[in-house]
């Protein structure tokens, strides 16, 4: 059962609409190289480690070949080329994600930490 969906049933749309995009720019920003890691004494290990998980991944998800980006311009610009199954997918592998019983359990102990004031945010550091 997820934790979170209790809660969730009262957000107002817009509301899960920006959390949703705002997770999806979150992970992408997590998923994608860095400008450091383009440099050319890297970038054939990035293209070799890239190759390596392609090869990996043709067994799994329905035997589709992951597609890699190298520049954030060209990732977000195929993204909104795909079809609405593709943004589905998409979306449902992130519910699948953040719901998946691993993260529910860290995010549910993280939450009650939170609230118990086990987890604070440190007065010398700015948060925005």
């Amino acid at each position: 059962e997820d934790p979170f969906l209790k809660m969730s049933q009262y957000y107002e749309s817009e509301w899960l609409d920006r959390q949703e995009s705002d997770m999806i720019r979150w992970l992408n920003a997590l998923l994608m190289p860095t400008d450091k890691l383009a440099d050319d004494e890297q970038l054939n290990d990035l293209e070799q480690a890239a190759m390596a998980w392609e090869e990996a991944s043709k067994t799994s998800q329905r035997n589709k070949p992951m597609q890699f980006a190298t520049q954030k311009d060209l990732f977000v610009s195929q993204i909104y080329k795909q079809s609405p199954q593709q943004w589905g997918a998409l979306r449902k592998a992130t519910s699948n994600l953040i719901t998946s019983t691993n993260v529910a359990t860290v995010l549910s102990k993280l939450t009650i930490s939170i609230e118990k004031d086990l987890i604070t945010v440190r007065d010398d550091r700015q948060i925005h």
